[in-house]
């Protein structure tokens, strides 16, 4: 069971229904069992395998003022995918930092790491689409993955299975999903 989480300003926002329900759809035609939560319900993630912290809307940042409803990232060993506003998240709960810088549309994006059972797979060079208003430095508990020009784009937690990216898989690089999946599969920590 993978765990999407709604980081929009309100439940069933048009965020919902461009960042969240394609990545569904997308566990939908792989098979994968999943439920949806809104950020700010209290809920238990017990038999959950693996989680989805999935993107919002460029001005849609209001999960950053409460920070504390996701305390449970730091205590938990399954794999999370930081898709975006996820990876922002993820970034912070690590202690990084967030600054301001707009960008929309596609980018160029070169892997860092390249393997079978990466985040990136075997995908060395490819286009990303991108829609934030934040970028995040990268704590020194993570590992870049992947860069566009200067910025880092993907990366992992150095010790838990956290990992994240700031362009949309759920455009063009649904392959991002598949080895996600790869990495839930294959974890032996159950929350």
């Amino acid at each position: 069971m993978i765990s999407l989480i709604d980081l929009s300003y309100r439940p069933e926002s048009l965020s919902y229904y461009e960042f969240v329900l394609p990545i569904s759809t997308i566990l939908m035609h792989l098979n994968i069992s999943h439920t949806i939560r809104y950020w700010r319900e209290e809920g238990n993630l017990k038999g959950t395998q693996g989680c989805i912290l999935c993107g919002t809307a460029l001005a849609d940042n209001e999960f950053v003022s409460d920070m504390s409803r996701f305390s449970w990232i730091a205590s938990s060993s399954i794999p999370i995918l930081g898709i975006c506003a996820g990876m922002q998240v993820l970034s912070l709960v690590a202690g990084g930092t967030l600054k301001e810088e707009p960008i929309i549309g596609m980018q160029e994006i070169t892997s860092l790491e390249t393997g079978p059972y990466e985040l990136m797979g075997l995908h060395k060079q490819f286009s990303g689409f991108e829609l934030h208003k934040y970028i995040t430095d990268i704590p020194s508990s993570c590992t870049p993955l992947a860069i566009s020009g200067e910025r880092v784009v993907a990366m992992r937690h150095q010790t838990r299975p956290w990992y994240g990216v700031m362009f949309h898989p759920e455009v063009r690089n649904e392959w991002v999903l598949d080895q996600f999946i790869m990495i839930v599969s294959t974890n032996t920590d159950n929350q």
